[in-house]
């Protein structure tokens, strides 16, 4: 008896920490990676990738494989603290061919919570915006803190310091400096160690491959500018520089279907373009305004649409702070599928479900112990 209560505990902390979205199609496993076991080194040195790609200028997708480990290419691990975590992730070989088959065919939804793409360096996971959430004291030195599943970890983050403090947030459970975290490690946000994302003068290199076969590329455009025109899936028609890796050039393009990583929500891909509006990206994902979460931060307000990775196209914002959707009076941290509701740092308390959680597992070890 003692041990399923002990079993049940672990089960209802864990569960939100859990990244979704099942196995990726066009995925198998592979034998050939030189290391396909064990924890990935801190430094890089475990990486493992061999790309078979070729790049046809008239469509903008690339067709092929890549085979990798899944460790990551860059030193790892250090946050936005400063510090070194040296979190474990384990080596997997696995070969991803391009255009995926269930994604020939777009506009389409992208996986909500799994690889929607590889970094072209390493063969590193690229996933989206989207984050499984945290359970109340999950990222926070005090015990406080909890941010829904399905929303980005941009606006997480701001949650977790509203609720609980900037100085009491565990950076090393959000992203590191290279933007990725986890295991397998993956990529949330720009793959800033895999470029220099500090050259602004000319249209930033390739980084990734995306599922549907576009080419993922940097911040930036060109002559100091990220692009304006970035569709809801954070895709636009334009002119791509050539790539050399490993030997290999892929060649320049002109007025080619591509994705941008941006600073802002989606970060790296919202759907499989092209979109021709908002409602459009909307539409592809059947999750979309079935469930929100009124979340309230330093920075901001805003009544996230869950599990709906559509942010921007042309004037239009959505799923983004903003203190104009701020109500009047409210204190509540978030509200909704599973956040229940946190005062902010520095408040009197108040239960949310997972502190029910808590409370009802301690009653019940009474009567076991």
């Amino acid at each position: 008896m003692k041990s399923i209560v002990v079993l049940f505990a672990i089960a209802l902390c864990s569960v939100v920490a859990q990244p979704g979205g099942g196995t990726t199609s066009g995925q198998t496993t592979d034998n050939s990676c030189t290391i396909t076991s064990g924890n990935c080194a801190v430094d890089g040195s475990s990486n493992y990738v061999a790309r078979s790609l070729t790049y046809d200028t008239s469509t903008g997708k690339f067709t092929g494989s890549i085979i990798t480990n899944q460790c990551s290419n860059d030193r790892y691990g250090i946050t936005s603290d400063g510090s070194q975590t040296n979190p474990s992730h384990t080596a997997s070989c696995i070969k991803q061919v391009f255009p995926a088959p269930a994604y020939t065919t777009t506009p389409i939804a992208a996986p909500l919570r799994n690889r929607m793409g590889l970094s072209i360096k390493g063969g590193v996971n690229i996933f989206g915006p989207l984050e499984a959430g945290f359970s109340l004291g999950q990222a926070c030195k005090n015990n406080l803190g909890s941010c829904d599943a399905g929303m980005d970890l941009g606006v997480c983050q701001e949650i977790l310091k509203y609720q609980c403090g900037s100085t009491n947030v565990r950076y090393n459970m959000l992203l590191d400096t290279c933007g990725g975290h986890a295991s397998p490690y993956h990529y949330h946000t720009d793959l800033a160690c895999d470029y220099d994302s500090t050259s602004t003068s000319s249209h930033s290199p390739l980084v990734g491959v995306v599922l549907d076969g576009r080419g993922l590329y940097g911040l930036y455009e060109g002559s100091g500018n990220k692009p304006t025109d970035l569709d809801a899936c954070n895709g636009h028609y334009g002119n791509v520089p050539a790539y050399t890796i490993g030997g290999v050039t892929y060649p320049a393009a002109t007025n080619v279907y591509h994705y941008h990583t941006t600073s802002e929500s989606p970060y790296t891909v919202g759907c499989f373009g092209p979109v021709s509006s908002l409602a459009a990206c909307k539409s592809l994902y059947s999750t979309c305004s079935t469930g929100f979460s009124y979340s309230v931060t330093n920075s901001g307000c805003v009544n996230y649409d869950t599990d709906c990775p559509c942010y921007h196209q042309g004037t239009e914002t959505y799923n983004r702070l903003s203190t104009a959707t701020c109500t009047a009076g409210t204190t509540t941290g978030t509200t909704g599928t599973g956040g229940g509701t946190i005062l902010p740092f520095g408040s009197s308390a108040t239960f949310a479900p997972e502190m029910l959680v808590v409370f009802f597992l301690s009653i019940a070890a009474l009567f076991v112990f």
